[in-house]
C-alpha cells in the first residue's frame, strides 16, 4: 500500500493534466474504468496461461524427471527452471494411467518457474507459443523500451508542472527534468546495479504516508471549493443529433430490399461504401480524416479539437492500412499452416485496426454532436467496420439539415409548433 500512496500524487497530477477540458465522467470512463478493465483481462489472460504452463512443467518433471528435458535451453540464465518439450502422447506405463491427457504440441517448451529468475518469467511464457518465441520476445523489449520512455516523459511533465508552479514551463526545462531523470538511474545502476534501484523504491514507499497526509489536507479543500465554483458544464446539456447516416445500413438494406420490399434498395453509394469499407478501409478511413480535420479548421460545431495535418492523417491511415492487410495476410498464413500461432497475431493486428478506426468515429461523432460512448465507437467498428467507415464517409460530407418548423393556429387560436 506504501508504493500506491508514494505514487498516487504524481499518478494524480499526470491524470490532471491530460484530463484538462474534460468532464468527470470522461476522466472516471476513460482514465479509470477502461484501464482497469484492460488490465483486468490483460492479467486474466498472461496470468492464467502461466500458472498453466509452470503446472504442465510440473507434472512432466514429477512424472518423467529429465526424459523430456527441452535440449536447447541457451535462453536460460543460470539459476531458472527447468524446459521440457511437451510430448504428444505419453510413454507406455503413463498412458494407461493418464487415460485422458490431451495437450496442445505447439505450445511448447514448457519451463519451471524459479525465484531466482524472477525477471524472465515473461520471456519463459513467450517462448512456449507456436515456436515464434525469439520474434515475441523482440516485440517485448521494444514495447517494454517504448513503456520506459513514454513513463519517463510523463514523469518529466508532472516534474516539470510541479516545478513551475502548475503553469505551462519552457519545453527546455521539461528536457532538464529528462535528462536530469535519466542521469539519476543510471548512476544508481552504475553504482549499486538493481539492488540500488530496490533499495530506492523502498525509500519511497517509507516516505509515501507523510505525503499521503499531506495531500488529504489539499485534496479535500480544493474539492470543496470546486464545487462551489461554477463552470462551463453547469449549463443544461443541449440536444444531439442521430448522424447523417444510420449505422443499421447496409446488410440490413440488402436483406430487406431483396426479400421484403423489392422497391427499398439503398442507395448506390451505401453499397459502394460498404465494399470500399470491406476492400479498402484506408480510402474510406483517409476521406473521413481529412472531413474531420476540414471542419476542426473552419471552426463549426461543438467540441472542437486543433485540426490534423495531412502528415498525421496520412500517417493514420498507411498505420491502419498495414495492420489490415496484416490481419489477412497472417490468416491466410495461418490456414496454410505455414504456423499456426500467427492467427492470433493477425487478430491482435485486427483489434488494432478497429482501435484506429474507433478513434477517428469518436472524433467525428464528437465534433457533430452525435449520441453515443466511446466503448459504443469500439466495438461498433470491431465488428460492423465497413458499415462505420462508409457511416464516417457520408457523415463528414453531408451537413445535417435542422428540422423545419411550421407555425399553425389551433381553434383556440394557440399556436402549435409543427416539426417537419
Amino acid at each position: 500500500w506504501g508504493w500506491w500512496i508514494a505514487w498516487a500524487p504524481f499518478v494524480g497530477t499526470f491524470l490532471a493534466r491530460i484530463s484538462r477540458g474534460r468532464t468527470i465522467a470522461n476522466v472516471i470512463a476513460y482514465s479509470l474504468t477502461v484501464p482497469f478493465f484492460y488490465a483486468l483481462v490483460w492479467f486474466c489472460t498472461f496470468g492464467a496461461a502461466a500458472i498453466r504452463m509452470h503446472r504442465r512443467a510440473e507434472f512432466l518433471e514429477k512424472t518423467f524427471g529429465d526424459q523430456f528435458l527441452a535440449a536447447n535451453q541457451d535462453f536460460r540464465p543460470k539459476g531458472a527452471g527447468k524446459c521440457f518439450d511437451v510430448p504428444g502422447s505419453l510413454p507406455a506405463p503413463h498412458d494407461a494411467t493418464f487415460s485422458k491427457y490431451e495437450t496442445n504440441t505447439y505450445l511448447s517448451p514448457v519451463c519451471l518457474f524459479s525465484s531466482s529468475d524472477d525477471s524472465g518469467y515473461w520471456f519463459d511464457l513467450m517462448y512456449q507459443f507456436y515456436g515464434m518465441g525469439p520474434f515475441l520476445s523482440g516485440v517485448s523489449i521494444l514495447v517494454i523500451v517504448l513503456f520506459f520512455v513514454t513513463s519517463s516523459d510523463s514523469g518529466s511533465l508532472v516534474v516539470d508542472l510541479i516545478a513551475a508552479n502548475g503553469r505551462e514551463a519552457h519545453v527546455v526545462q521539461r528536457i532538464f527534468w529528462a535528462v536530469s531523470e535519466g542521469a539519476v538511474a543510471v548512476a544508481l545502476l552504475q553504482a549499486g546495479g538493481s539492488q540500488s534501484l530496490k533499495a530506492s523504491a523502498g525509500d519511497l514507499n517509507r516516505s509515501g504516508p507523510a505525503v499521503h497526509g499531506d495531500l488529504d489536507v489539499h485534496v479535500h479543500s480544493d474539492l470543496a471549493r470546486a464545487e462551489d465554483r461554477p463552470g462551463p458544464h453547469g449549463a443544461a446539456r443541449e440536444p444531439r443529433g442521430l448522424g447523417a447516416a444510420a449505422l443499421r445500413g447496409h446488410l440490413r438494406d440488402l436483406r430487406d430490399g431483396a426479400l421484403v420490399r423489392p422497391s427499398g434498395f439503398p442507395e448506390s453509394g451505401a453499397v459502394v461504401g460498404f465494399l470500399l469499407g470491406i476492400f479498402a478501409p484506408p480510402l474510406l478511413l483517409y476521406k473521413s480524416a481529412l472531413g474531420l480535420a476540414e471542419k476542426q479548421a473552419a471552426g463549426g460545431g461543438a467540441n472542437m479539437a486543433l485540426p490534423s495535418s495531412k502528415l498525421q492523417d496520412l500517417f493514420l491511415v498507411v498505420a491502419s492500412g498495414l495492420l489490415y492487410l496484416a490481419f489477412w495476410v497472417l490468416q491466410i498464413l495461418a490456414l496454410a499452416r505455414v504456423n499456426r500461432g500467427l492467427s492470433g497475431i493477425g487478430w491482435a493486428a485486427f483489434v488494432a485496426f478497429a482501435s484506429i478506426v474507433a478513434v477517428v468515429r469518436h472524433s467525428i461523432r464528437l465534433s457533430y454532436r452525435i449520441e453515443g460512448s466511446g466503448m459504443e465507437d469500439f466495438f461498433v467498428c470491431l465488428f460492423f467496420f465497413p458499415q462505420a467507415l462508409a457511416q464516417m464517409a457520408k457523415q463528414v460530407t453531408s451537413e445535417i439539415q435542422p428540422a423545419a418548423t411550421l407555425k399553425a393556429e389551433s381553434p383556440g387560436n394557440a399556436k402549435v409548433d409543427i416539426s417537419l
